[in-house]
């Protein structure tokens, strides 16, 4: 909601947030064919690591959130320079609670003698695993009950804000303001000793001031000059804070969190020069510097098969340029006026410290590298067609990023890199009468591929193929 007083500037707002979400799977056969040597005949996996199992997942999520914040306007500079430039302060809160119960339960097919099913198991799933099979007791199911498989998960989080906004002298504003977090992440797994239920616990605690400024010099009407610096932070989620795996549908990747995270905290820097055409067209040019100390990365492990996990470096830096712009085309000649071209480039340089104690403990590859997950460069381009007479809008838009590291490689593997992907996609919205409006659009135009490497070699390719879509929708007024 919003409330504003009078006509003096005074505005509350506020919001209440609820969500929740349930998730329900009764049964899932999980299971792995392995390839006989050279041959084209392929056996039912019996790898330790690998067996085939059953199992039934029920996850719970839910939020709430509440926001408010209360502005009122003052006048402090005016009496100094006789104008009145709409400063203000500005002070509200946030309550944050969220909250997810895990049940999983998770069984192994063994056959009568306990082990993994027999290593000549040829043909289809079904006519192997199948209710008869298991009424005759050629196959039995057993326990594989993990810690992590049951876990309850809560995250209380209290902030509170302070902004004020002021403009001394006609060309100079600042806006000054600081935010004060706390946070409890706490973790329950239960576990299974014989018949009790262990339970275990994990906290992360958190308590930080978090300032920001920014300054903006205007030049003219058209030029500005803004610099700013800022602290901020990130913490990792229920699914990185769990001991629980999971096989990731699409790499076959076993995924699980680790409860020895730590949150990450940044400083943000940054310079920009602005400069308007119009209300709706502009360009910058900026320079940016963050520092992060304890960032989460990625790290896969080759244990017969491959994990994929989470931990924390020491630190890290990133240093980068950014080009934005937004034009439109009767500079050209005027019968293009409802033409336009958009777009920003950025250049990052990235740096990663490790600590010494995860890079030992997952026997990290590399050290001398730029962060996981950064790429050094990120392009976006559009060209549109808007015209608000006929309601007509026309927009392809174009997207690549640099080469980057998907995850990182352990006991002397490379670092796996997810390499560039080039996007083009395209929109077209039709308005009929001002109440129907007809919508086609395509994703993905060049049928670019998802390529990961490792080592120059390519170990996962995968074209997600292009979409299309036609949309029709009716205002009534």
């Amino acid at each position: 909601g919003e409330h504003i007083f009078n006509d003096a500037g005074r505005k509350l707002e506020w919001g209440v947030e609820y969500g929740t979400a349930r998730r329900y799977e009764p049964g899932t056969i999980e299971y792995d064919y392995e390839r006989v040597g050279d041959t084209n005949k392929y056996v039912l996996s019996t790898s330790v690591s690998s067996p085939v199992s059953y199992s039934t997942n029920e996850l719970n999520d839910d939020l709430v959130n509440m926001k408010m914040s209360y502005k009122e306007p003052i006048s402090f500079f005016e009496e100094f320079v006789g104008k009145d430039f709409d400063d203000y302060v500005e002070v509200g809160g946030e309550y944050l609670t969220k909250n997810r119960e895990l049940e999983s339960r998770i069984f192994s097919f063994t056959d009568g003698d306990g082990n993994n099913l027999g290593s000549d198991v040829r043909g289809e799933i079904d006519d192997i695993l199948n209710a008869e099979a298991i009424d005759d007791d050629v196959w039995e199911l057993g326990n594989r009950f993990l810690p992590g498989d049951y876990y309850d998960a809560e995250q209380n989080l209290n902030a509170y804000f302070l902004k004020y906004h002021a403009q001394p002298i006609d060309q100079w504003e600042i806006l000054v303001g600081a935010r004060y977090e706390t946070s409890t992440q706490s973790l329950t797994t239960f576990a299974l000793n014989g018949t009790r239920v262990l339970e275990t616990e994990k906290e992360l605690e958190s308590k930080d001031l978090l300032p920001a400024i920014t300054v903006t010099y205007k030049a003219t009407d058209q030029l500005q000059i803004r610099a700013g610096y800022s602290k901020s932070i990130t913490r990792p989620d229920f699914r990185e804070f769990s001991e629980n795996n999971y096989q990731d549908p699409i790499t076959g990747e076993v995924v699980f969190g680790n409860p020895e995270l730590d949150y990450t905290k940044l400083n943000n820097i940054d310079a920009r020069i602005e400069y308007y055409f119009s209300d709706t067209e502009n360009v910058s040019f900026a320079a940016f510097y963050k520092s992060f100390n304890r960032p989460i990365e990625t790290v896969l492990q080759e244990q017969g098969r491959t994990t994929r996990t989470f931990a924390n470096a020491e630190s890290a830096e990133s240093l980068g340029l950014e080009v934005d712009f937004r034009k439109n085309l009767d500079f050209v000649d005027e019968r293009l006026s409802n033409f336009l071209v958009s777009g920003n480039a950025a250049y990052i340089d990235s740096s990663v410290t490790l600590d010494k104690e995860n890079k030992d403990y997952y026997n990290l590859t590399t050290d001398d590298r730029p962060m996981q997950g950064q790429s050094p460069y990120v392009i976006n381009l559009g060209l549109g067609y808007d015209n608000r007479e006929n309601g007509r809008s026309v927009n392809i838009a174009y997207n690549v990023f640099g080469k980057r590291i998907r995850a990182l490689g352990t006991d002397e593997q490379p670092d796996y890199y997810e390499m560039p992907f080039h996007q083009l996609d395209f929109i077209w919205i039709e308005k009929i009468a001002n109440a129907f409006k007809i919508k086609l659009k395509a994703k993905n135009i060049l049928d670019s591929q998802v390529e990961w490497e490792q080592d120059g070699i390519v170990s996962y390719s995968k074209k997600p193929g292009r979409e299309f879509g036609l949309g029709f929708s009716y205002n009534y007024k």
